[in-house]
């Protein structure tokens, strides 16, 4: 079901958020009024009602505020890492170049490359890694402990390659890791518990107030769903329509073929 929304359009996700919670929410109505359960109240806890309401819908947005954040953290976080990857590939491709006799590994290089985009990325979306990719890495290693520098300059530039061999391999497990990243289980437990007891409370606010006033209680819930639903959007940074993209190693991959 999750996986099934990830693939709708974002103002679909927000859609289905709202048409479900104004379901929830007059089925919830009927239910008061078909119960007679505000009748059996009096003034004073109507009262109470109606002020519990607001302190829910300011609960509700706070938390909801603050996962935001910490969904976006961990999108800028992941996106920046896909950036510094391309970076450092095209790095190692350029040492490499300027090594001697360097074109087999460097085809390797290349090929590791193109399987981060053709293998991995896909394999991202489902927070798992590519075993061919790895495979791949594992085998441009070998090829570079193979490398025996044959004068000062080689010496130096074999170094700085095994830098970058050394920094690809760390980016790449930030990369994996990163596609992990999301808000925990208790933090979407406890949204939708106050947003459910937000629609709860909306519902005796309908059952109660004038139409005026209805329109109102939906304004609200809709900017909680709506909330909500960014959340949603961006709580996965290598799944849905907004998610970290592959295409700073793409640019890459096409500025190696050029060299």
């Amino acid at each position: 079901m999750i996986s099934w929304l990830y693939t709708l359009p974002d103002l679909a996700i927000v859609m289905i958020g709202m048409i479900c919670a104004a379901v929830i929410l007059f089925s919830l109505e009927y239910l008061t009024r078909k119960t007679q359960f505000l009748c059996k109240m009096s003034d004073h806890e109507k009262e109470f009602l109606i002020s519990l309401q607001s302190g829910l819908v300011a609960l509700s947005a706070v938390l909801l505020s603050f996962s935001l954040v910490m969904v976006l953290n961990n999108f800028d976080s992941a996106d920046k890492n896909v950036s510094v990857e391309a970076s450092k590939l095209e790095e190692a491709d350029r040492t490499l170049y300027q090594y001697n006799n360097s074109s087999t590994i460097r085809a390797d290089l290349q090929r590791y490359a193109q399987s981060i985009v053709n293998d991995e990325w896909s394999q991202l979306q489902i927070k798992k890694s590519s075993a061919v990719t790895a495979d791949l890495l594992n085998k441009y290693d070998v090829q570079l402990g193979k490398l025996n520098p044959g004068n000062l300059r080689e010496s130096v530039i074999f170094a700085q390659i095994l830098k970058n061999a050394n920094e690809l391999a760390e980016l790449r497990t930030n990369r994996i890791e990163r596609a992990h990243l999301g808000l925990h289980s208790i933090f979407w437990l406890v949204n939708l518990s106050i947003l459910f007891g937000v629609l709860l409370i909306s519902a005796f606010g309908l059952a109660l107030n004038s139409v005026v006033t209805k329109i109102g209680v939906l304004l609200q819930v809709f900017g909680l769903v709506g909330l909500t639903a960014i959340v949603f959007i961006v709580d996965q940074p290598f799944t849905g329509k907004v998610s970290v993209t592959a295409e700073p190693i793409v640019k890459t991959i096409e500025a190696m073929k050029l060299r």
